[in-house]
């Protein structure tokens, strides 16, 4: 039963994640046939405008979700959320390219929903698997729930990949949506099977603490979820333009052959990150990792200073990042009560998202923009390994074993 309950909660994240990244990499399609009324500057202006918007609909859903789940349970989260995330794809997937307000409403309305239901089931199944699978295996099941969700990544990135390069491009991405939502719809009615996690099912009598009084873990939280995502952005999302677009020290095509390659690696890596965790000492993993990472974001920032860049050097640097979010968050987890856990776990990751994370790319880019100097930007990302660094070197031996 806990198997197959596991199993199932892997493969929603998977899901969500191809459904979530599938969005992003559809941006030219998506402003093409809803928003052709102005400029393609305007329209992807747009269009990540709607991105924006709908970002804010994290939080609103990380408090829905967190208190349904805290009261109720995690696995009618799982159950609820799957169900939303699957329409809000598959409606994506079959509103009419109309050119018309009506079916960018939709569209954006769908994307509301959608981001809505992220917070309950990419939040509800890291703490799921991490209060079902045991302490002894904790940090594995939270490695292999980071390697699923970039599962789902790269399974949007080749389902992209093959409708760009279609003869019949004019409806065949819009069945890479109408497949996510399909798939989900289909694992909705086997999350049936999901049972409640072991941890919620001891948790009789506790009595919930109010936001006040846990308000020191959230802001902790907060911090802790928004760098190691901004950490994230910027060595795949932002680099992978940066180079290829701004300084142009790789092409293109060589800037995918590396993403893919990157993220391969990643999911191995977050799996091996989750295993060394539980044999040995969390807390000594992250601080090698975040030094590490420092010394290797210097080490491309002087290469970058002289227009050169060393490529396992970057694609290194991408992958210290699963040995120290893997075991930090998991570490988080712990520092949270169980009868707010899911509550406070989603709204630091919706809060850190929403300030730290999704800010990551642009303050690079503004870096860059006001020095010019090609290294740059990379002490962006030596700053938010710093503080993670400070964030974890207090935390007392028993809180990350």
């Amino acid at each position: 039963m806990k198997n197959r309950s596991l199993l199932l909660a892997f493969l929603a994240n998977i899901i969500q994640y191809y459904d979530y990244a599938l969005f992003g990499l559809s941006a030219s399609m998506l402003t093409k046939y809803y928003m052709p009324h102005n400029t393609p500057s305007k329209n992807m202006l747009t269009f990540f405008g709607i991105m924006s918007v709908a970002v804010i609909m994290r939080p609103i859903g990380s408090i829905i979700f967190g208190y349904l789940g805290d009261r109720k349970g995690r696995s009618i989260v799982l159950r609820t959320s799957i169900f939303l995330a699957s329409i809000s794809t598959l409606l994506i997937g079959v509103i009419p390219t109309n050119n018309d307000a009506l079916s960018t409403s939709l569209l954006i309305i769908a994307r509301m929903i959608f981001m809505t239901s992220l917070s309950g089931e990419v939040d509800g199944v890291r703490i799921y698997v991490a209060e079902t699978i045991g302490t002894k295996n904790e940090f594995l099941g939270n490695g292999v729930v980071s390697g699923s969700s970039q599962i789902g990544v790269l399974l949007a990135t080749f389902a992209y990949f093959l409708s760009s390069h279609s003869n019949f491009l004019e409806y065949y991405w819009k069945i890479n949506f109408i497949i996510g939502g399909t798939l989900g719809l289909i694992l909705c009615y086997f999350s049936k099977y999901i049972s409640e996690s072991i941890e919620f099912r001891k948790k009789d009598g506790l009595e919930a603490g109010t936001l006040r009084q846990n308000l020191p873990i959230l802001l902790y939280g907060t911090i802790v979820s928004g760098f190691i995502g901004g950490a994230y952005h910027f060595q795949i999302i932002f680099l992978s333009a940066y180079l290829t677009s701004a300084v142009m020290l790789l092409k293109q095509d060589l800037m995918n052959i590396v993403n893919i390659i990157t993220i391969s690696l990643y999911i191995l890596s977050a799996v091996v990150s989750g295993y060394i965790a539980d044999k040995y000492n969390p807390k000594k993993q992250i601080i090698l990792s975040l030094i590490l990472t420092i010394i290797c974001t210097i080490t491309n920032a002087l290469l970058m200073a002289k227009n050169q860049i060393n490529l396992p050097l970057l694609i290194f640097t991408t992958i210290l990042i699963t040995f120290y979010s893997v075991p930090l968050q998991i570490i988080l987890k712990r520092r949270m009560p169980i009868e707010n856990r899911l509550k406070l776990f989603s709204l630091s990751h919706s809060l850190g998202s929403l300030i730290f994370s999704s800010s990551s790319t642009l303050i690079a880019s503004w870096l860059w923009h006001v020095t010019q100097a090609p290294f740059a930007p990379m002490i962006y990302m030596i700053i938010m390994s710093g503080i993670l660094l400070i964030a974890v070197v207090p935390l007392r031996h028993n809180e990350a074993l």
